[in-house]
């Protein structure tokens, strides 16, 4: 019985784990995946806004900056997911950028943060775009500095905005990260200038959402109205659906409880 006691707490462990995650609605569903599946969704919006509006001059706040920019930032991606054709049918997306103010967001990974706590230490699950396609294998993939860092380019772009629609090519999303995951920072000699969202003087980093390269995350400077990158909550293909184009596999969670339910059954006959 001690195996049985430890069966069901492992069980208990597993199903609940099982509703850490959102039930993706099928629109979002990238071919290949299996029930149970989990991954993550990244779209660009449609709408623009300036969030680099940075100090006022003459500088007389000591550095301090108010949250205008970041409040910009959670209501443009908001807005745009709680409208969006694919997106609003679920909560919990978030804007996907680092500000100056960085006590008044969640940290994502080491210095790549967020509107809140973007990933949640879901660190394997792979990464599509809106409509589909595989961009990074997880978030070690994603932000691997691609290629001129070392790494790989994204597998596909974020081009793609909250109804489906491919935006204009050449065009930016305010970041205030690199290809790393770090606070944006001008190329040369240190010491350079950093360039978060909110950071003013001569504009805030910008990546270019229609490149695979390191420049998706930080391709140079802007102070005018731009595009933002928002990310959803861990998705999971529902267990039932008819959506997934895999193979279906037995949830974990349902394979233990069968487990623990046989042995029960082994220990009340030898009882007996």
């Amino acid at each position: 019985m001690r195996i049985a006691r430890s069966l069901l707490l492992l069980c208990l462990f597993s199903c609940r784990s099982v509703f850490a995650q959102v039930d993706a609605p099928a629109a979002l569903i990238p071919a290949g995946l299996n029930p149970g599946d989990e991954f993550f969704v990244i779209f660009t919006t449609s709408g623009t806004a300036n969030l680099c509006h940075g100090r006022p001059t003459p500088d007389t706040t000591g550095g301090a900056i108010t949250p205008v920019d970041d409040t910009l930032a959670i209501n443009l991606a908001t807005t745009a997911a709680s409208t969006g054709t694919l997106t609003s049918s679920i909560t919990g997306w978030q804007a996907l950028y680092i500000h100056e103010r960085l006590d008044a967001l969640g940290i994502i990974t080491n210095t790549v943060a967020a509107s809140g706590p973007a990933f949640n230490n879901n660190i394997t699950q792979p990464i599509y775009n809106i409509a589909g396609n595989l961009v990074a294998n997880n978030r070690s993939d994603l932000f691997d500095g691609n290629a001129v860092g070392g790494g790989t380019d994204l597998i596909n772009t974020f081009d793609i905005d909250e109804n489906g629609n491919v935006l204009p090519p050449a065009n930016f999303a305010y970041t205030g990260f690199d290809a790393f995951g770090n606070m944006a920072a001008d190329p040369g000699p240190p010491p350079n200038t950093t360039r978060p969202i909110g950071a003013g003087g001569t504009g805030c980093g910008v990546g270019d959402y229609d490149l695979t390269d390191q420049n998706w995350a930080y391709t140079g400077n802007s102070a005018v109205s731009r595009h933002l990158y928002v990310l959803s909550p861990l998705l999971r293909v529902p267990l039932s659906s008819s959506n997934a184009t895999g193979v279906p596999v037995a949830p974990y969670g349902f394979v233990v409880m069968m487990g623990l339910l046989m042995i029960v059954g082994v220990g009340r006959q030898l009882k007996k």
